[in-house]
């Protein structure tokens, strides 16, 4: 009879397998170990995170292979899982949440995605898309969508916060949206002050996609006083 720690080991095994497969190109072979490795990890006993990642593992393969079908089923499985499970983790059933979440944006559900009450990254991701589809003005009323949420829904100011005004403020420079671009890295901004611990990364970053907007608006003087005022933070 195996015992528990065999059977983890044979189950990594046919991961790695299943992954080597997969660099490889070999979809097809990797399927085949990437289903074993579901099938022995729901032999595991008490390993739910085992059956996690292989599910989700599955379901990018799936991705990769453009069947958004079978790639939505997996995570859908995987999101059930993490809810369902006697332990209550909030934070791998959010995580589990955003990958069905992105999978359906990937399908043009937003409606769908939207239920999973993550309207910031759903928007988010779906002006992302759009913008790479060449669809200009649906991505910018997705991020006109997100960035409304976030204030209203949103109130409070942190570094989270700042995060997705950072990546908002992003794409808007992406789509060529320059004023409204330095409107929201300053929303970012005024977020991660209001957090009060100021993080050196998430701050420069902040600094420097707002010194670009006012240099592509001819505002060198204001983008050097910005850099000026900032440098206490080794920015």
């Amino acid at each position: 009879m195996i015992n528990g720690l065999e059977q983890q080991s044979h189950w990594r095994n046919v991961l790695i397998l299943a992954q080597q497969a997969e660099v490889k190109g070999n979809f097809t072979v990797a399927e085949e170990h990437f289903k074993e490795a579901l099938s022995l990890a729901k032999q595991l006993p008490d390993s739910p995170h085992s059956v996690l990642l292989s599910l989700n593992r599955l379901g990018e393969l799936y991705r990769l292979k453009d069947d958004f079908k079978q790639a939505e089923d997996c995570y859908r499985q995987a999101y059930e899982l993490a809810a369902s499970s006697a332990n209550e983790d909030k934070g791998l059933i959010k995580a589990q949440a955003a990958i069905l979440a992105k999978m359906l944006v990937a399908q043009s559900r937003i409606d769908e995605a939207l239920e999973f009450d993550l309207a910031e990254e759903v928007y988010l991701d779906a002006a992302g898309i759009a913008l790479l589809a060449g669809k200009k003005e649906l991505a910018l009323q997705y991020l006109a969508s997100g960035i409304k949420f976030l204030e209203q829904e949103c109130p409070e100011q942190n570094k989270s916060q700042a995060l997705h005004f950072l990546s908002y403020a992003r794409l808007l420079q992406t789509a060529g949206q320059n004023e409204k671009a330095e409107s929201v890295f300053r929303l970012a901004l005024s977020c991660h002050e209001a957090a009060g611990q100021i993080d050196p990364f998430l701050i420069t970053s902040i600094v420097d996609g707002l010194a670009r907007v006012l240099n592509e608006q001819s505002r060198a003087d204001e983008a050097n006083e910005l850099w000026e005022k900032y440098r206490q933070y080794n920015v």
